[in-house]
């Protein structure tokens, strides 16, 4: 196995050194190659110095005697590295913990030093021999005063070298060659400095011996050039100096802990790298922020700061940690040491620096005693407590700090898929010295709750109203010609929202707050929540125009003042598409083939292409609008460009919220460079669509600065409050809970939504899986349906129509209709069932084109029954249209939610698998009828419940994450429990009926295979591959739809997708 590479520097010269194990140059082992050539060296440099030293005096040659001299040099350096080497190498001890490394450094600064101060000697006789040749008289005076050495003359000097000194030189080149490169070779294997130096003695050696054969030669050839050979002394003695100096500079700096060379930190970082990209047991990725190290001798001691979610346990750490040491220790070769350190991923950049203590100039030399300390908190007091201190007592002090910090107000703004503005603040009442003012609120937690919003509503601690304002778009803002708070593009598929309507909607919203008498100023954190998927483009006007809002205006005013037909405002677009946009077909199309197939889309991002997904629209407003996308500065998210406002800056997207787009690559944590390359038209613009998306904090909790001065002058905000990470909708749901394993919520609105916690990432194109809003290691699990409320509506309205009911609005038939109609249609066991799809616009799951299917199923067969448009009355009594749809249509959505869900659930004792709870939220939550038929089909071994606190549970979950934000006492601090210790089960939600009934929830269950036929139908009459000869199959896991433009009967599909 061929080793990585480091390239070191020597003396000027560059060389490279091969990762082997290390091995004892004191070995016993005669075959050790490093004993072998030292010693090999030893003895060559012995016979050198005495043959260079007798031949240089017998032959008159001070160039010879010189390198005679530097031989000498070797053979101290080779004796001092066998000295040094094996000691270097003992294992570490007590006394010294990083080993014996610097013993070597020790010894490659005294080999050095030796060739340095040969180095000068050798230069100093040459100099003298040319004084006294040409300064004869002033060589005697030295003589006299003892300046210089007196010599006593053999008659030979005036000679000049003899010629034959010349066959000594040219040996002394042949072998200190060879010695260098063997020498040499076996320094790189052993990455040892000492090694090193003694090499680079040999190659000196050989290049003095090459200088001596040239003078040695020029001094017989020319006259009067005798000279030439104390001249030639002198070179030599130069060329010692820079080689001695060399690695006396290399030794000196190991010595001084210099760090490592970058490639040493690459070889490592990219063993670390290795080592966690397999850990995928949080949604957090592991990342290898920094690399530093020393080298002392042939070992390595590196440090290794590795960015982790903050939630990890020790236990956790210390398994990443053996990994990474394991790994480098495996695949580095020299390191002997790694220490690793673990910060979290929303830390600031890595600096080692930090560990260091700073000396306290001020310091005294009177310490306070060990067993008090000072603690200078927020609140401007001081306390000192005792290290003695018990578990109780540390209790109590907990919780006055817990009332502290419910003094506090968080502010919660958040923007759903509804069409209104929806705000609670929580608030805390005074008791025990404070009774006497019971009527008086002292709100704690804020949360002015804005989507394509509902209401704002104010609420205490114990989450009763207190204010409560909306903005009900259609209404109040009708002037922008919207329909459930959104404009319409039939001929394309486009739903858009101009984003001047969400401006103006969050000054009308504060206003009546603020009518009402909610006080801002007691705000200390805001947070929220936007529809999902939504993209807000900004021009390169906008950072300006939010971080100088005069508070005498609006916010539309100026932010929004382009008029039609150009754009000057903020926005270098004025709309913004919706969920329920499905203009993006041909977009979808390209972004699940850039990964060959859906699955693969899935597996990296969380979805498969979805029409209302940020990636594609992305895509298709670069195709649609090419220069407003070059005109576009940054790219936001509804949710992102919420917090933007709020911030007086373009805020980053949320960790859980980017997930939404089928841009991020969620197991590595970063932008997905193909699918970038794709979004932006291409991989040059790559780069500049990273920019335009910007950076993901992986902190969901972190804050984001301080609000806006607009609204601290306009609304009274204090400027200290603090902007808490904006998260999507259906994220911001999730965190209304504190969900268990197995809960499942179910949001009722516009659209149908199923939500699960799950620590398992399991994607598969027929649902989503994203990043936790606030917890890493965990994910959510969700699938969302387009036809929800809008289709339940439509066969209210039917059967309203059909019956004479006066107001088309009224749920009560409807109702009583669904709730009187047996389960599937079935008045006898022998009946047939009842199973259809009511989709009025193009569905996701599954995703086909607008319809209604009607089927009647008996003994696995499907009939069709009724005309797809038929909304009136017919006269076929198997299904009486309107009335039985009713029943249907809920037990439809309901049963498509437990097909995909099921391998999800788990046994509940002895009840079959099934969800533990089910928690009903969102508009349809408060219908009877509907939350009957969720437990009857979805089973709940401990029941159906609905949240009691506020209506909207995407307002609640942000106004709990915003809590979490500012009142955590650490980044560790987990979200659930948090949550947890602050939780009144019944104050906070309301059983409302029972789930599991045993036979009901078993008939459902035989249901399962009919109705996935249902959906096959209708994929191959209106499927998005129409046009295709469709083959529809499903493989083990019933969450799977394939579809296939021949039938899959090859080999290869049957092993690859488990098909039968």
């Amino acid at each position: 196995m061929t080793g990585a590479t480091q390239k070191r520097e020597h003396a000027g010269h560059s060389h490279h050194h091969h990762h082997h194990d290390n091995t004892f140059l004191l070995s016993k082992n005669k075959n050790d190659a490093g004993v072998r050539i030292t010693k090999i060296g030893l003895y060559v440099n012995l016979g050198m110095a005495v043959s260079k030293g007798f031949g240089g005096y017998v032959f008159n040659s001070q160039a010879l005697i010189a390198d005679a001299i530097h031989s000498l040099t070797d053979l101290v350096s080779d004796i001092m590295t066998l000295a040094t080497v094996g000691w270097s190498l003992k294992p570490p001890t007590d006394r010294f913990p990083s080993g014996y490394g610097k013993v070597e450094s020790l010894g490659s600064l005294g080999v050095s030093g030796i060739l340095l101060a040969g180095g000068f000697f050798m230069g100093w006789t040459a100099l003298l021999a040319l004084c006294k040749q040409f300064f004869p008289e002033a060589a005697e005076i030295a003589e006299h005063w003892g300046l210089i050495p007196h010599h006593h003359h053999h008659g030979i000097e005036d000679m000049g070298p003899n010629i034959n000194a010349i066959w000594l030189a040219a040996g002394s080149i042949v072998i200190k060659e060879w010695l260098y490169r063997a020498t040499l070779k076996i320094a790189k294997e052993r990455k040892s400095t000492v090694l090193a130096s003694n090499a680079y003695h040999h190659r000196v050696d050989s290049l003095t011996a090459f200088v001596a054969l040239l003078l040695i030669a020029g001094s017989n050839v020319l006259n009067n050039a005798k000279w030439l050979d104390p001249v030639g002394g002198l070179v030599i003695s130069l060329m010692v100096v820079q080689a001695g100096w060399g690695n006396t500079k290399q030794a000196l700096l190991e010595l001084a802990d210099v760090g490592v060379d970058q490639e040493m930190k690459d070889n490592v970082r990219k063993a670390a790298m290795s080592a966690v990209e397999g850990i995928t047991t949080t949604s957090e990725p592991v990342n290898v922020r920094a690399i530093q190290g020393v080298k002392a001798g042939q070992n390595y001691l590196m440090d290794v700061e590795i960015g982790v979610s903050g939630a990890w346990t020790v236990e956790q750490t210390r398994h990443v940690e053996n990994l990474i040491r394991e790994r480098i220790g495996a695949n580095v070769r020299g390191v002997k040491k790694v220490r690793v350190r673990f910060v979290a991923n929303s830390a600031e950049a890595p600096d080692f620096l930090d560990e260091f203590i700073p000396g306290d100039p001020t310091a005294t030399p009177n310490p306070a005693s060990e067993g008090q300390h000072d603690h200078d908190h927020d609140h401007n007091h001081d306390h000192k407590h005792e290290t003695t201190d018990t578990d109780a007592r540390r209790r109590n002090c907990h919780r006055r700090l817990a009332d502290m910090l419910l003094q506090k107000i968080i502010a919660v703004l958040t923007m759903s898929r509804h069409e209104f503005i929806r705000c609670p603040i929580i608030s805390r009442k005074r008791t025990g010295a404070a009774a006497g003012t019971a009527g008086k609120i002292a709100c704690d937690v804020a949360c002015p709750s804005m989507w394509v919003l509902r209401q704002c509503i104010i609420v205490g601690s114990d989450l009763k109203l207190i204010h409560e304002a909306k903005v009900d778009f259609d209404a109040d803002l009708s002037k922008y010609g919207i329909e459930k708070g959104v404009l319409t593009n039939p001929d394309e598929g486009e739903v858009f929202a101009p984003v001047a309507l969400w401006l103006e909607a969050i000054d009308l919203v504060l206003q009546r707050l603020k009518e009402q008498g909610a006080d801002f100023s007691k705000v200390q954190g805001i947070s929220g929540a936007g529809m999902q998927h939504g993209t807000v483009f900004w021009s390169k006007d906008a950072e300006t125009l939010l971080g100088s809002l005069d508070a005498g205006k609006t916010l539309l005013e100026q932010l929004e003042s382009g008029a039609k037909g150009e754009r000057k405002g903020a926005f270098s677009h004025p709309f913004s598409p919706n969920w329920q946009d499905a203009s993006t077909q041909k977009q979808c199309d390209a972004f699940d083939a850039t990964l060959q197939e859906p699955r693969n889309l899935a597996l990296a991002t969380g979805s498969s292409a979805h029409h209302r997904f940020s990636g594609p629209q992305i895509l298709r407003f670069h195709d649609k609008y090419p220069e407003a996308y070059k005109a576009t500065a940054r790219i936001s998210l509804v949710s992102s460009f919420l917090a933007s406002i709020f911030l007086g800056k373009v805020a980053p997207i949320d960790i859980s919220d980017v997930t939404g787009a089928n841009l991020w690559d969620i197991k590595n944590g970063r932008w997905h460079e193909d699918l970038l390359a794709l979004a932006a038209g291409g991989s040059e613009g790559v780069e500049d669509l990273r920019k335009k998306l910007g950076n993901v904090p992986e902190d969901g909790g972190s804050s984001f600065g301080t609000v806006s001065p607009y609204f601290s002058k306009r609304y009274g905000f204090p400027s200290s409050a603090q902007v808490i990470a904006f998260t999507g909708d259906n994220p911001s749901t999730i965190l209304a809970l504190p969900l268990r394993a197995s809960d499942a919520i179910v949001s009722l609105g516009t659209s149908t939504t199923f939500l699960m916690s799950t620590p398992q990432y399991r994607p598969d194109p027929a649902y989503h899986f994203m990043n936790h809003p606030t917890t890493a290691g965990l994910y959510m699990f969700m699938l969302c349906y387009k036809n929800g409320g809008l289709a339940r509506e439509h066969i209210r309205d039917a059967i309203n129509k059909a019956s004479g009911t006066s107001s088309d609005k009224s749920w009560d038939k409807f109702n009583e209709t669904a709730l009187t109609t047996p389960a599937l249609g079935q008045a006898q066991p022998s009946d047939p069932m009842r199973l259809g799809l009511f989709f009025p616009r193009p569905e996701i799951v599954p995703n086909v084109k607008a319809g209604t299917w009607r089927f009647l199923s008996k003994d696995n067969q499907l009939s069709p029954i009724a005309p797809e448009a038929a909304q009136a009355k017919t006269e076929d009594k198997s299904w009486p249209v309107p009335q039985a749809d009713a029943r249907a249509i809920l037990e439809s959505q309901f049963l498509s939610l437990r097909l995909r869900s099921q391998s999800l659930v788990s046994p509940q004792g002895s009840l079959p698998a099934q969800p533990r709870r089910i928690y009903m939220v969102g508009g349809g939550a408060v219908n009877p009828a509907i939350a009957e038929l969720a437990g009857q089909v979805l089973g709940g071994s401990d029941g159906v419940y609905k949240l009691e606190i506020g209506g909207n549970a995407c307002a609640l979950g942000a106004a709990y994450k915003a809590a979490w934000g500012v009142q955590r006492s650490s980044p560790q601090e987990k979200f659930e429990d948090f949550l947890e210790a602050r939780w009144n089960e019944e104050g906070f939600v309301k059983k409302i009926c029972e789930g599991y009934r045993k036979g009901v929830f078993e008939q459902y269950g035989d249901a399962l295979k009919a109705f996935d036929e249902v959906e096959k139908v209708a994929l191959r009459e209106k499927g998005e591959e129409e046009g295709y000869e469709v083959w529809i199959t499903r493989n083990s896991d019933p969450t799977v739809i394939w579809i296939w433009d021949e039938q899959p009967g090859c080999e290869f599909c049957k092993r690859d997708f488990g098909l039968a």
